[in-house]
C-alpha cells in the first residue's frame, strides 16, 4: 500500500497509530503499529479479534480496514 506517514498519535497499550495520506487516492488513513512480540497472549488475541470485526464492518462512521499484515 502507498502510504506516507505523518503524525504519531496517542492510543492505548496495543500498539502506535500514525496518521498517514494514502499517496496514491489522497485520504487520511489511521496506521496502527502492534509489536505483536511484546503482546501477552490475551492482548494478541484481543488485536486479532479486533482485526476480524473490522474486516466484516462496512458502515460511513467506523473506520474501514485497507490491510493487515
Amino acid at each position: 500500500m502507498d502510504l506516507c506517514l505523518f503524525v504519531l498519535l496517542p492510543i492505548r497499550y496495543t500498539g502506535l497509530v500514525k496518521l498517514g495520506v494514502h499517496c496514491v487516492t489522497g485520504k487520511k488513513v489511521a496506521i496502527k503499529i502492534v509489536n505483536r512480540e511484546k503482546l501477552s497472549e490475551s492482548v494478541l488475541q484481543k488485536v486479532e479479534r479486533e482485526i476480524a470485526i473490522m474486516k466484516l464492518i462496512e458502515h460511513p462512521h467506523v473506520l474501514h480496514l485497507y490491510d493487515n499484515m
